[in-house]
């Protein structure tokens, strides 16, 4: 039954941290969500190795198999942006991005992400609007403010600058 597949599932994710090879890493988590689809953790270990190797395609095609089970898992959303900036989709990326700020308008992090991405495109206005929008929403995050700074610099403001460092 279902218990028999999770369990089965866990011995694949234990044996899967057993291995010093990641490709058989990969290939037990991969046996872990055949045997149990709903495996978050399996599914999440395999996207975070598979960038790490550099093989953003087949991270995506996981990612969007997350994605379609929970549309707001942070985690895939995040990895999502990752991989597609990797393959130079900057374009899908900031969609994704556009579409997850509508969705979930006060997690500081996906105007953070599209910044970064902005920022990419060498768009420090729209960077900045999205940074102030990420610091309404927490104003203690300190990458977003370290990110602000960054862009008031390259503008010559100083004081400004100097504001979000200390």
């Amino acid at each position: 039954g279902s218990e028999d597949k999770k369990k089965l599932a866990e011995v694949y994710m234990v044996r899967a941290q057993l291995h010093e090879d990641i490709s058989e890493k990969i290939e037990d988590l991969e046996k872990a969500t055949e045997v149990d689809p709903s495996n978050v953790e399996a599914l999440q270990g395999r996207v975070t190795l598979l960038i790490g190797q550099g093989r953003f395609e087949d991270a995506y095609q996981v990612i969007e198999k997350m994605l379609e089970r929970d549309p707001s898992n942070g985690f895939a959303i995040a990895a999502a942006v990752q991989a597609l900036v990797s393959m130079e989709r900057n374009d899908e990326a900031m969609k994704l991005l556009s579409n997850q700020i509508e969705v979930d308008p006060e997690n500081a992090d996906w105007y953070r992400m599209r910044a970064k991405l902005y920022l990419a495109e060498k768009n420090e206005d729209s960077a900045l609007a999205d940074l102030n929008l990420a610091l309404e929403k927490n104003e203690q995050d300190v990458e977003s403010l370290m990110m602000r700074a960054e862009i008031y610099l390259n503008q010559d403001q100083i004081e400004r600058a100097q504001q979000d460092v200390d």
